[in-house]
């Protein structure tokens, strides 16, 4: 949330939509959706060593190239394997995956029902290691009048018409990375040179917002986040006039 949030007399804040009362609020980052003591300590230092560490040593790269600090910005399967990892345990930590696992599993209900510790202490029984396996990184530049919004389950799946699937990760208002289908990068090998992909349509960013919304309901149903207020207005809107729904994307270029 660091990317969005914004100085206050009182430490680091971000605005974030309340999906409980439906108010857009000002919330701390280091407090925001944190519960502590919700992992057991092994859990924790795994998820900070393996999976949120190298990510956020990423995200610098990321941030670097799209301040023109940095060129080319050159991906490996490395870094897309990091990516993938983190967006598998995205899914693996939300609540719906935990209810799927509970509702689905025969063994659930012998063992009185699975936790999120439970989950994640086994994730290779719950989940394939290969998700993802056949997408590739490469960055999103918003040069719309739109700013990225955030969601608590941390990645945006987007139906985009004719193509595979995209999966949106928002950094900061301005950028987010992108997963795309190797069938829309051929000839993309183990390392490749970013090409990056730009929106400039305030209607593409207001349709990712939209699905970010769609996903943070069926995930976790917690909250939203964003950099100013005006977004969050947008999507309570969208709920008032119950017009919440999981629809393609329009086109990304």
């Amino acid at each position: 949330m660091k990317g969005f949030s914004h100085k206050t007399k009182d430490g680091q804040k971000v605005f974030y939509l309340d999906l409980d009362d439906l108010l857009v609020k000002e919330g701390k980052i280091n407090q925001l959706g944190t519960v502590v003591g919700f992992y057991n300590k092994e859990i924790e230092d795994f998820l900070n060593k393996n999976v949120e560490r190298p990510f956020a040593d990423l995200l610098v790269e990321f941030n670097e190239y799209a301040k023109e600090k940095r060129k080319p910005l050159t991906i490996s399967r490395k870094d897309n394997d990091i990516i993938r990892r983190f967006m598998r345990y995205c899914l693996l930590r939300s609540d719906y995956f935990l209810a799927q696992v509970n509702t689905q599993s025969k063994l659930s209900f012998l063992v009185g029902g699975y936790t999120h510790n439970d989950v994640l202490a086994h994730v290779d029984f719950f989940s394939s290691n290969d998700f993802l396996e056949n997408y590739n990184a490469t960055i999103l530049i918003n040069h719309s009048d739109i700013e990225f919004v955030t969601l608590k389950n941390c990645y945006i799946s987007a139906m985009v018409e004719g193509k595979q699937p995209k999966y949106i990760i928002p950094i900061n208002r301005k950028i987010a990375i992108m997963l795309i289908s190797n069938s829309e990068n051929i000839g993309v090998k183990d390392t490749y040179e970013i090409t990056p992909h730009i929106v400039v349509s305030d209607d593409v960013m207001k349709s990712i917002n939209a699905r970010a919304l769609f996903n943070e309901i069926q995930y976790s149903g917690k909250f939203l986040v964003c950099s100013r207020e005006k977004e969050l207005e947008e999507l309570v809107d969208l709920i008032a006039e119950k017009n919440v729904k999981g629809e393609e994307l329009l086109p990304i270029t």
